[in-house]
């Protein structure tokens, strides 16, 4: 039997000393708001979906939630 265990973590960036992140052109970043939140996990988790690596360890974590 294969257990996977998952942890909840959150980062307090607001304190953090960060250097300036440097993207390329073709990307745009900026702060994400409340009002943005959903739209932004399902941007990420289909971001993470598509990763040949993440979308086996997502489709098994789907398979042991509805054990």
């Amino acid at each position: 039997m294969n257990i996977m265990t998952w942890a909840s973590f959150c980062w307090d960036l607001v304190k953090a000393d960060l250097p300036e992140i440097a993207a390329p052109k073709q990307y745009r970043l900026g702060i994400v708001g409340a009002e943005d939140y959903e739209e932004t996990r399902k941007m990420i988790g289909r971001a993470f979906a598509l990763d040949p690596n993440w979308n086996a360890a997502l489709h098994h974590r789907r398979n042991i939630s509805r054990c």
